[in-house]
């Protein structure tokens, strides 16, 4: 039998997502106090950027799709951490507002997020941390 999984080290698909685990695992060590996840900071960074935002703004900025996302979104609600209302100018459309709790969580998420650049930089380097966020943000730009 021979070891067909000795090149899966040579594609990129496999390293980013073996990369992404192992961000994860750092951010959501940091998180593991307050019961977030990852995802759901992204989703609070977001909504905290542009208070009232619309879920279809807001998957667009996160890339999380839209079943997600609403899942996401009722867990932030129960958690009291963000309210939605309907907008005035589109009754099918939700405006996501960040509670008083929901910004506390904010800056604790903004900490974790922190703490992944952090120890992701120190395994890199700076130079190579700025040529990986580069190559990162051109990738994301594929269809």
């Amino acid at each position: 039998m021979t070891d067909d999984c000795r090149d899966l080290d040579q594609h990129i698909l496999h390293q980013c997502h073996r990369a992404l685990q192992a961000l994860e695992r750092i951010g959501a060590g940091a998180l593991a106090m307050r019961g977030l996840t990852p995802r759901q900071v992204s989703v609070l960074v977001a909504a905290a950027s542009r208070p009232g935002i619309s879920q279809t703004a807001l998957t667009a900025i996160t890339g999380v799709d839209r079943s997600t996302l609403a899942d996401i979104l009722k867990r932030l609600r129960s958690k009291g951490l963000i309210t939605r209302t309907r907008s005035k100018t589109d009754m099918r459309e939700r405006l996501v507002y960040l509670t008083d709790e929901g910004m506390r969580a904010v800056s604790e998420g903004r900490a974790a997020l922190d703490l992944v650049d952090e120890r992701g930089e120190a395994a890199l380097g700076q130079a190579l941390t700025t040529v990986l966020r580069d190559a990162l943000a051109r990738l994301s730009l594929l269809s």
